[in-house]
């Protein structure tokens, strides 16, 4: 419930950092950027344990394992490619990200882009969590890609003159080059997903094994 509880607190505090920061900024504007979706995501995932825990601290049902454990992979493969994504296109060119540089507070920089694969790894540090049910996070997986995608697509292929969120998507400028890209796109989630799941049982195998090796000494 702590762990909740901290982390609920500082991705709240990202959006009062963004809020703060860009004022002038229609707040709707920010919707545009996978970083928000995976911030609001993870928030909403904070708050809904926090209130399972609440509601029953102690007792589980397997209706609530698969919705938290589909979830947290969900998020955890979304984080990795905000986080790894962000820097690594910081790192080779910041003008595929922005098209002119933005002063953007280090400390509202670090909760965007670096504390999201940290919640990740610190929930499964001290919470359950096991491959799940490979099905409920594939549908969720392309669900929630597939619905990112249409909207930024929509966006970019309007005849009024479209908004582009990221200068790279610039490339794929037509609606065949755009859907390369979003089933692309749909193919690196989706095995983002199973590395998530393979991580999971190693985690769990790496206990399993401590736990013998502990007893047999």
């Amino acid at each position: 419930m702590g762990w909740h509880a901290v982390s609920a607190s500082a991705f709240l505090y990202q959006f009062h950092l963004l809020f703060t920061t860009f004022p002038d900024v229609n707040p709707a504007f920010f919707s545009f950027f996978l970083t928000i979706w995976c911030q609001g995501l993870s928030l909403l995932y904070c708050l809904l344990s926090l209130i399972a825990d609440l509601a029953a601290p102690v007792e589980t049902t397997k209706r609530r394992n698969l919705f938290f454990n589909t979830y947290f992979h969900v998020l955890f493969a979304m984080s990795i490619i905000v986080c790894g994504g962000f820097w690594l296109l910081w790192m080779v060119d910041p003008s595929l990200l922005m098209r002119s540089p933005v002063a953007i507070p280090p400390l509202l920089n670090h909760l965007q882009h670096t504390f999201p694969i940290f919640f990740v790894l610190g929930d499964r540090y001290f919470l359950y969590h096991n491959e799940g049910n490979f099905w409920a996070q594939f549908i969720s997986c392309l669900g929630v890609g597939g619905c990112y995608i249409a909207m930024v697509g929509k966006q970019m292929m309007d005849d009024e003159g479209g908004f582009v969120p990221y200068p790279m998507l610039e490339t794929f400028d037509t609606p065949l080059l755009f859907a390369g890209f979003a089933a692309a796109s749909l193919l690196v989630l989706l095995g983002l997903l199973s590395f998530t799941r393979s991580y999971c049982v190693a985690y769990e195998s790496g206990f399993a094994y401590r736990g013998v090796a502990s007893k047999s000494q």
